[in-house]
């Protein structure tokens, strides 16, 4: 479990490091552009461009407060459901599907008795309780 944990850790770690500094890239290149033209670089914008981004930076905060609470609480409530307790022990338990086609056995009564053979010939395979 604390491998999982770590792993998930690391994971958020490093999507974090990476999505921060993509943009600071992007932008330290634009920067070096206009300084090598001989501009002056100015990186933020101007008036309501300028706002707009400040807006778009707090709602991404917001939004990614609110994911990683929830991301926390997920995590949670899957780490206790791994603790339940199930009520049976699932040691050496095999559990399979049987796909009964319906236009062999239209009716119930065919169908319960096909799956009562079933187990039936399944209780005399060695190890089978």
């Amino acid at each position: 479990m604390r491998a999982f944990w770590f792993s998930h850790w690391l994971c958020a770690v490093l999507t974090g490091i990476a999505f921060g500094l993509a943009p600071s890239a992007a932008i330290r290149e634009q920067a070096a552009a206009l300084i090598i033209e001989g501009r002056r670089a100015r990186i933020i914008g101007r008036g309501s461009r300028g706002k707009f981004r400040s807006l778009l930076v707090v709602a991404e905060l917001g939004i990614a407060l609110v994911l990683m609470t929830g991301d926390g609480l997920l995590m949670e409530s899957f780490a206790h459901l791994v603790r339940v307790d199930t009520g049976f022990a699932p040691k050496n338990l095999m559990t399979f599907p049987i796909n009964l086609p319906r236009r062999s056995l239209p009716q119930a009564q065919q169908q319960a008795q096909f799956y009562r053979q079933v187990l039936e010939r399944v209780k005399t395979l060695p190890y089978v309780r």
